[in-house]
């Protein structure tokens, strides 16, 4: 059996096989703690890098989200004034229709510009409104 001895200023080690394991032991326990601590990190670190990614992810949908709350606002102003071109176009052919049409033309005339046939006479009479306004 060979012994090693070692020294360490005044402290001398025996190198039998009890301080042998339990250095091996020391060293296995201080290798073993030195991979927790970079797991420890790397998970932290992969925590990190994800936590990082859902944010930026997160305020991409909220983004959008948005972008489409105000589209969709966008939408329903241009659809009601679609609705009023489409009702003041309608209505502009009925009155084309109605132009077209010559009695509807001549009553027209007449109502708006009083004018009038020959050797006819034209009577206008007070309006029932007026008449009301005027005795208040």
């Amino acid at each position: 059996m060979q012994q090693q001895i070692q020294s360490n200023g005044k402290v001398t080690s025996i190198g039998n096989r009890f301080v042998r394991e339990a250095e091996q032991h020391q060293e296995d326990e201080q290798h073993h703690q030195f991979l927790k601590r970079v797991h420890y990190r790397r998970i932290f670190g992969l925590l990190l890098i994800l936590a990082i990614v859902a944010i930026g992810f997160g305020s991409q949908i909220v983004h959008a989200r948005q972008n489409n709350e105000r589209l969709q606002a966008q939408v329903q102003v241009q659809n009601k004034k679609l609705t009023a071109v489409q009702q003041t176009r309608s209505d502009l052919k009925i009155q084309v229709k109605q132009l077209n049409n010559n009695t509807y033309l001549e009553k027209l005339i007449r109502y708006k510009y009083d004018y009038s046939k020959n050797g006819e006479i034209v009577f206008t009479l007070p309006e029932a409104n007026s008449s009301i306004n005027a005795k208040n």
